[in-house]
């Protein structure tokens, strides 16, 4: 069972609705079922799954153990853990707490545009939603054969809209998908692009 690829999927069922509201939100304001479930549960879940990706285990362990180690017996509050997490990471992660957790909004990419001039290959995907996501691209050419490219969700920190990879290959191109089941997006519509 693929409890992170579960997860996921239940979050996007809802993200970007009404039934999605910012963890942030004090649990005793959200009325509803769906809405506790989502800020509670699945959006933090998914977050913090992309979060421990991001750092790579080894480091994310370690941040939660400074973090453990720091607060216990405390009353910490949802910025000093953020805090936490952003000295024992080393870098300023604002960028993915703010919209993951404080605003409204939804994860989305898109295929904006793929062209093959000879070996000369070039995608531009396009971010919709506000909620910083990594972008996983598979290839898969006329002779069934795959290539794979991967960024890290940091490529958005700029709040850049566009991401464009260039490559060569004398392969000529079938289709290209983007995502996987790992990764949060709500317009699966727009993921898929065949010449």
């Amino acid at each position: 069972y693929d409890y992170t690829a579960a997860r996921t999927e239940t979050y996007i069922l809802g993200a970007g609705s009404e039934n999605d509201p910012p963890p942030i939100i004090p649990t005793f304001s959200i009325a509803r079922s769906p809405e506790f479930r989502n800020a509670s549960y699945s959006r933090p879940a998914v977050a913090y799954n992309l979060f421990k990706k991001y750092l790579g285990r080894e480091k994310f362990i370690a941040a939660i153990q400074r973090y453990i180690s720091i607060w216990n017996g405390k009353h910490p509050l949802p910025n000093d853990f953020f805090i936490t997490m952003n000295n024992a990471a080393g870098e300023n992660l604002n960028w993915f707490w703010k919209p993951w957790f404080y605003e409204v909004g939804y994860p989305d990419l898109s295929i904006h545009s793929a062209e093959q001039n000879g070996m000369n290959k070039t995608l531009v995907i396009k971010k919709n939603g506000n909620l910083p996501i990594p972008i996983f691209i598979k290839v898969i050419y006329k002779d069934e054969s795959i290539d794979v490219f991967e960024e890290q969700m940091s490529i958005w920190k700029t709040n850049k809209k566009e991401f464009t990879l260039k490559f060569k290959s004398e392969k000529e191109i079938s289709s290209i998908t983007i995502g996987n089941p790992h990764i949060p997006d709500a317009v699966k519509s727009n993921n898929y692009f065949e010449f």
